[in-house]
């Protein structure tokens, strides 16, 4: 075959930033009365871009939301415990069931309880070996453990098969908890382990350390995310997350994945191969769902600055053929080299396209 044919019929090289909340809604906040802040590469995706809106409802998780997309029809639960263990190439003892389980704070509002994940961020590794190994002296007897194979990532594992609905830690932000806990046949199980790790960590040495260096304590376990994955109908060729289930999501379609690099330089100058790359940017969805508009602002200025800047000019550049910037539920805007010709389109510069929560 001709070396021009084999030019023409190579594949794209596009990059898709995936950015969960990015355009809204806040949670609580009507669009009409968000003011967003000054940006400089972004307006040109949905001034020259082309649209594209999300095939699933609004109520579809941030995870949901990329399974769908790849062609991993989900069975059911989410299987968030599987990926995450993929993502980080762990492995588990023996168990009939593995969920994922997030330590989160819980906060009482004026009706129910409410988590703040963001709030105990960092958790040690320290404190991730000490909770796994006072949890298993406690519970064990029960059916119950807890590992962190790669000292980052919680699961819980019992030891009898269990048919439970859960609803992963991205959809509790902000929610009412009593509307997000487990059902399903054995729903009742896992909401009596979850009210009984609260107790057990409300004097909990760990989190009386926490609190004597000001930091919030650790006051839940999250459970989620018991199901199997499906195979995929499509693969990127990488995949870069901060967040193990992305990257295992990732790997489960055939991907390359890792871990985001601090600076976009490392994906945009030396990982990018022909076909689709995708980054996860998902710190954006904790201020967005607990309504915290100035980390919603000060989030939309980093993806700006940090990432669409170096992506705009490498379209202009000739190294990248396409960007896409795609914010659940908002849809995906894509931009390549054809629209930024589009010079007579004015540029929205403070026109973010919000979706009213």
């Amino acid at each position: 075959m001709p070396a021009r044919v084999r030019l023409l019929m190579r594949p794209d090289t596009e990059l898709c930033v995936f950015v969960p909340g990015l355009l809204g809604p806040v949670r609580g906040v009507p669009a009409s009365m968000l003011e967003p802040p000054d940006l400089t590469a972004m307006p040109l995706w949905w001034s020259r871009g082309s649209h594209r809106p999300d095939q699933q409802d609004d109520d579809g998780s941030p995870e949901t939301t990329l399974l769908d997309d790849l062609g991993m029809a989900r069975r059911g639960e989410l299987p968030g415990a599987a990926l995450s263990l993929l993502g980080e190439n762990g492995s588990l003892p023996a168990a009939a069931t593995v969920l994922r389980a997030d330590p989160v704070h819980a906060w009482a509002g004026t009706s129910d309880l409410h988590h703040d994940p963001g709030a105990v961020q960092p958790v040690t590794a320290a404190e991730i070996h000490r909770l796994c190994g006072d949890f298993n002296e406690v519970f064990a007897s029960d059916g119950w453990t807890l590992h962190a194979p790669a000292s980052s990532t919680l699961y819980l594992c019992a030891r009898h098969a269990l048919s439970v609905r859960t609803t992963p830690l991205s959809k509790t932000i902000g929610s009412a908890l009593s509307a997000c806990m487990p059902g399903g046949e054995d729903g009742a199980r896992l909401r009596a382990l979850i009210n009984e790790v609260q107790m057990w960590l409300f004097e909990h040495p760990l989190n009386q350390a926490r609190e004597q260096r000001g930091e919030a304590v650790i006051n839940g376990l999250w459970p989620w995310g018991a199901g199997e994955p499906a195979a995929a109908t499509r693969s990127p060729v990488a995949v870069w997350a901060h967040d193990p289930f992305w990257r295992g999501v990732g790997r489960h379609a055939g991907a390359v994945a890792g871990a985001l690099p601090d600076h976009p330089g490392h994906v945009l100058d030396e990982a990018l191969a022909p076909g689709q790359t995708i980054v996860v940017l998902d710190q954006v969805w904790t201020s967005v769902c607990r309504g915290d508009v100035e980390a919603w602002q000060a989030a939309l200025a980093e993806v700006d600055r940090e990432w669409l800047q170096s992506a705009y000019k490498a379209i202009r550049q000739g190294r990248l053929d396409a960007v896409v910037l795609w914010s659940p539920p908002a849809g995906a805007f894509r931009l390549d080299r054809r629209g930024l010709r589009r010079f007579w389109r004015r540029l929205r510069s403070r026109g973010v396209r919000l979706v009213d929560g």
